[in-house]
């Protein structure tokens, strides 16, 4: 009878083992459990869960409160450049940061710029699983993109596949990735030994144009019917993730030439030379080497980070888990969470 109990037992503290793994994706304050209890949950579920699965688990690592500054952080690059061009990175709970370097393969950097490890796998794109152990890396090859499947804690990397879609969300699941594909929202299995489609979203009869994605939501902006040629006319979705389920369609005012929308649904008029969006936060890049960072909903820039020399086109980020990791092609790279820095460096 113990026996029939415990495996009875292993099912439910398998799935909330996963769902504590996921929420330690989300943006910072919202995991509602009291300091260090996150980590003590999991400890008890994953002693009870299925050990195949544990043992795939990272630890969930609970963001610190911050206190909101009332001016935002100034920040510099630096003037000069690094040895390896940076064509897209992503910080890591543990300190280091994945770096996609084009042609010259990829890097895990520790915070001072040091090499912990290296791949001699081409990637110009990064997708980081919300509990960051597992990352695709994606190189372009003109009509199709080359995907391989890397764990940044074993360090173990394999090919996965290779598709023709050319729009990718900048995070997953750790197991479905989303992509856009002619207009057509599409959720790949990336554990499966080839591509198998698992969800499909369509606008009909129109088609979305792009969105974006966090551990908790995703959101995108469909052309309408009516505005078929006219890009001012689109509405949005939103959906509640893990479950795909609706819970916005709007339209949206007529009259904003372009617009983005973060993960959260929130539209951002594109008042910049150029505006990047990943999860729930935008940055706007002025023409002036400085990119202004704005976090969540909060309608104040977070911080105002130089690059000197640099090009708008040349500069990106992601936000992820809280935090926020800005590079520019020519390898500098800047790495904050909430109103800290925790690291400029040069590749």
């Amino acid at each position: 009878m113990a026996g029939l109990a415990a495996r009875a037992d292993r099912e439910p503290a398998t799935l909330a083992a996963r769902a504590l793994v996921r929420a330690a994706g989300r943006p910072v304050g919202s995991v509602a459990f009291p300091a260090g209890s996150g980590r003590r949950r999991f400890d008890a579920l994953r002693a009870r869960a299925d050990p195949l699965v544990a043992a795939d688990l990272r630890p969930p690592v609970e963001p610190r409160p911050t206190r909101r500054r009332t001016e935002p952080l100034a920040v510099n690059a630096g003037r000069f450049p690094g040895r390896l061009p940076v064509h897209n990175a992503a910080a890591l709970p543990d300190g280091t940061v994945l770096v996609a370097c084009g042609a010259a393969g990829t890097r895990l950097l520790g915070r001072d710029g040091r090499e912990r490890a290296r791949w001699d796998v081409p990637a110009d794109r990064i997708v980081l699983a919300d509990h960051a152990s597992a990352a695709l890396l994606i190189a372009d090859q003109g009509a199709s993109c080359d995907i391989h499947r890397l764990d940044p804690v074993t360090r173990r990397l394999r090919h996965w596949a290779t598709l023709s879609a050319r729009e990718f969300a900048d995070s997953f699941d750790g197991a479905h990735l989303v992509t856009l594909d002619r207009g057509v929202i599409t959720v790949l299995d990336t554990l499966t030994p080839r591509p198998r489609v698992v969800r499909r979203e369509e606008a009909t009869p129109a088609s979305f144009l792009g969105g974006n994605r966090s551990a908790t939501s995703i959101a995108a902006l469909a052309q309408t019917a009516e505005g078929v040629g006219q890009l001012t006319d689109v509405a949005k979705w939103r959906w509640d993730m893990p479950g795909w389920t609706l819970r916005e369609r709007s339209g949206q005012p007529a009259g904003v030439p372009r617009r983005l929308v973060t993960a959260g649904g929130r539209i951002v008029p594109t008042t910049f030379e150029a505006l990047l969006v990943s999860g729930d936060a935008h940055l706007g890049l002025a023409g002036d080497e400085t990119a202004t960072l704005y976090l969540g909903r909060d309608p104040g820039p977070g911080a105002n980070i130089a690059f000197p020399g640099a090009d708008s086109d040349t500069i990106g980020f992601r936000e992820h888990a809280g935090q926020v990791t800005v590079w520019d092609r020519s390898g500098r790279i800047v790495v904050l969470e909430g109103p800290m820095v925790h690291a400029v460096f040069r590749t």
